[in-house]
């Protein structure tokens, strides 16, 4: 099945299969618990009438949302939808240039864990609760997404 990857002003399609460890791959939205960016998605080619999965994953220029979770700011790989772990199907379906992306992320990551550093660690998600404002800002960056369909906006 084809996906396609949007990440700031750049998208690619990839070829994958439409389940991992038995379950259906959804469509994906990415945005930032810190600045609440909407930095990526991974959407369905042709997209059906399924809603997109929210996931709370920090962007590249925040600290991780936890330490357990979304421990590399900026990847895609980490998916909490079906998995505790990275999805193994969708890095060996990445292009190189997102491979490499992926790969520089997870190194600069572990290099700013091994120096120690202060923005390694980051408040705990799940204890923290959105504004009215906030989710004004969600939705309103959710709506100005490029690929935003007619059909979705109900």
């Amino acid at each position: 099945m084809r996906f396609k990857i949007w990440l700031a002003d750049y998208n690619w399609s990839i070829e994958r299969p439409a389940s991992y460890l038995g379950y259906r791959v959804p469509e994906v939205v990415f945005i930032c618990p810190f600045c609440l960016s909407h930095w990526g998605s991974i959407e369905m080619e042709p997209t059906g009438p399924e809603p997109f999965h929210i996931q709370a994953s920090s962007c590249s220029g925040c600290p991780p949302s936890s330490r357990y979770f979304n421990v590399f700011p900026g990847s895609i790989l980490e998916n909490s939808h079906f998995s505790d772990s990275f999805d193994r199907d969708l890095l060996a379906a990445l292009p190189p240039d997102l491979l490499k992306r992926e790969y520089d992320l997870h190194i600069s990551q572990y290099e700013r864990y091994l120096a120690n550093e202060p923005a390694n660690v980051s408040p705990d998600p799940l204890t923290q609760s959105f504004t009215i404002d906030q989710l004004d800002a969600i939705n309103a960056a959710w709506c100005k997404h490029p690929a935003r369909r007619p059909d979705r906006d109900r």
